[in-house]
């Protein structure tokens, strides 16, 4: 243990010890240092000053992230950590033991002054898979930190303040909801109450691209780093507006938070792969998505969106003691991603559709690709288990609460729908628990469906029991036959085709590819198409990713069987190193379609109360 007099001198100390950052040391909060002005390929200099509370033993440990909340992944972010030193407030260097990739070692922890270390960034590393929304990237244009990847905290100690000191290059302005102490042309200062606050706000650097707009109480901020140059904070600002704009409807005027950012980080298209995407955060999100021009991104854009703010409804306002009480090292995960992932993705496309923003056939569509995608995950395996056991047995069903989880919480839905008589609904029950609850609370995990059931829901027990405790398939047919839809899990149909099957996006040209023709029709048969034909156009009608949706929506809505049917495309030779346009000519015909999971309106028994069902569900009262 210190005495008063020791602990008082440090509190003073402001000695030049090791580095450009030597501060006084607080007894009660952490001086920590970033800067990103010279990266280079070790990375940026981090250096943390320790709180003088958490050095009271003989001993301490730094730690850095194991994992963090949202992943439900292995992140190790020590591992990108290199060259740290421990100092005394002379500038001498203390010994330091690695214990593991995330945890160093200080015998002597009560000297410990300053930790310095560089931290090399998790954008382009093929050795190791960070998810680009949780990681970070430091270049001239741009520097994305999140501070979970960068900063740690002593061991048992992670709930004293932290002030954050960035030193930035003079054109970079810090997008981030982490409030500001002071910002200057080439240094900003941020404060944070607990390293979990520090954690749960990312910082987006880059010359000052923002907008924002106020929805109801709420300030929405859109900070934009675009690649290419293909994107900007204006040109997105009124598709956002419209869309938390129709999440506050809603939510009957009102959303959760005061203040809001979006951090949206638009990559050369070459370098994102499959790998995009966004993590939320209590006041933010981070998004990571190909840099192509609005049209082509924008609709990605606002699922991603709508999904992400949607967290804030859960698990940020209603969750679990698991998600609660995170331990960044071993984290005991829930049994409800079902709830946290599926309910939110649900509610994404829904609030879309009961806010104009897309119609029925899209929710429809939207709610089917999910049924397709649900396919792919061992149907065996309750939604429960795959949960709870996310980072280990059931790793590879991770997945599948975005889309089984999303049916599940469809099924809530209809079934609240039913059981009131269209009085109330899944919104009705999340906007109930997240206000009682709110961030500060918790709920026992094993107990959520008692929870629920004690807010007027004991239909949840039954409901549970057999679709996420148990993996008895959902009762979709019986469900959508309440609010007036038919549904099949395997039918056949009939449309109208121009041959255009097994195909995938040449993100290059920004075209449609064959890529397969095992399953080609008559009318692909007809026309040749071989397997690396780009689509050019169809009917003289561009077939550019950027105008294709205009092109097919006006073909189907004017075709008629017989008519001509002209395809062009770029055919590649044998060694496809050339490409030479080919025309090709058929006639439009109607085939016959194997189509799983149909969903489609039954007016046959159409009346008064399946309407008013299916207002209550896709529509704002």
């Amino acid at each position: 243990m210190r005495s008063p007099i020791i602990i008082a001198s440090f509190i003073l100390l402001a000695f030049c010890a090791h580095g450009q950052f030597n501060p006084a040391q607080s007894y009660d909060g952490y001086r920590t240092f970033i800067d990103i002005t010279e990266p280079d390929e070790r990375g940026v200099l981090v250096e943390v000053v320790p709180p003088l509370s958490a050095l009271e033993g003989d001993s301490v440990i730094y730690e850095m992230a194991r994992v963090v909340p949202g992943t439900y992944s292995i992140s190790d972010f020590g591992q990108f950590v290199n060259n740290i030193k421990a100092f005394d407030h002379n500038g001498e260097t203390l010994d330091l033991e690695q214990l593991s990739v995330n945890r160093w070692y200080v015998e002597d922890g009560e000297a410990l002054y300053k930790l310095s270390y560089t931290i090399s960034e998790t954008f382009g590393n093929e050795s190791v898979d960070i998810f680009e929304p949780s990681g970070t990237t430091f270049r001239d244009s741009v520097a994305l930190l999140n501070l979970f990847a960068m900063v740690g905290y002593i061991k048992d100690h992670g709930h004293q303040n932290y002030e954050l000191t960035v030193q930035k290059p003079r054109s970079f302005y810090g997008a981030t909801n982490l409030p500001s102490e002071s910002r200057s042309v080439d240094r900003d200062v941020y404060s944070a109450s607990d390293y979990f606050f520090l954690h749960d706000n990312p910082i987006l650097y880059a010359r000052a691209d923002t907008a924002s707009v106020q929805i109801d109480d709420t300030r929405v901020h859109l900070a934009v780093y675009s690649a290419a140059g293909f994107n900007s904070s204006e040109d997105i600002l009124p598709d956002i507006t419209n869309l938390f704009q129709a999440t506050s409807d809603y939510f009957g005027g009102t959303l959760p938070v005061d203040d809001y950012h979006i951090l949206l980080f638009f990559e050369h298209p070459e370098a994102v792969g499959t790998s995009f995407g966004a993590l939320e955060h209590h006041y933010s999100t981070v998004l990571f998505l190909p840099d192509y021009p609005k049209e082509a991104i924008i609709e990605n854009v606002r699922d991603i969106v709508a999904h992400e703010f949607l967290h804030i409804v859960t698990p940020l306002n209603f969750h679990s003691e698991v998600v609660h009480n995170f331990d960044f090292q071993n984290p005991e995960m829930t049994r409800h991603l079902w709830l946290y992932e599926g309910v939110t993705e649900y509610t994404s496309h829904l609030v879309q559709v009961r806010g104009g923003i897309i119609d029925e056939d899209k929710f429809l569509e939207t709610m089917r690709e999910k049924m397709l995608q649900a396919e792919d995950y061992d149907v065996r395996v309750p939604i429960h288990a795959a949960s709870r056991y996310a980072l280990d047995v059931h790793e590879d069903q991770y997945l599948n609460v975005y889309y089984n989880g999303a049916l599940i919480a469809m099924c809530l839905d209809l079934q609240i729908i039913a059981s009131s008589n269209g009085e109330r609904d899944l919104r009705d029950l999340m906007w109930a628990l997240s206000t009682t609850f709110g961030p500060d609370t918790f709920f026992t995990d094993h107990r959520l469906f008692d929870v629920i059931s004690d807010h007027g829901f004991p239909e949840i027990h039954g409901f549970a029991a057999r679709y996420i405790e148990s993996s008895l398939p959902l009762p979709l047919k019986e469900l959508l036959r309440i609010v007036g839809y038919d549904y099949d899990e395997t039918a056949i149909s009939s449309s109208l085709s121009f041959g255009i099957t097994g195909f995938g996006i040449d993100m290059d040209d920004m075209l449609l590819v064959v890529e397969d023709n095992s399953q080609a029709d008559e009318v692909a048969t007809a026309l040749g198409f071989k397997e690396g034909d780009k689509i050019i156009s169809l009917n003289g009608e561009s077939m550019n990713l950027m105008e294709i949706e205009n092109t097919v929506g006006s073909f189907l809505a004017s075709a008629r069987q017989g008519d001509a049917l002209e395809v062009v495309v770029s055919r590649p030779n044998k060694k496809g190193t050339k490409f030479k346009e080919k025309t090709l000519k058929s006639t439009v015909e109607e085939v016959s379609v194997p189509v799983n999971h149909r969903i489609q309106q039954n007016d046959h028994y159409e009346d008064e109360n399946h309407t008013r069902l299916r207002n209550a569900w896709l529509q704002n009262n």
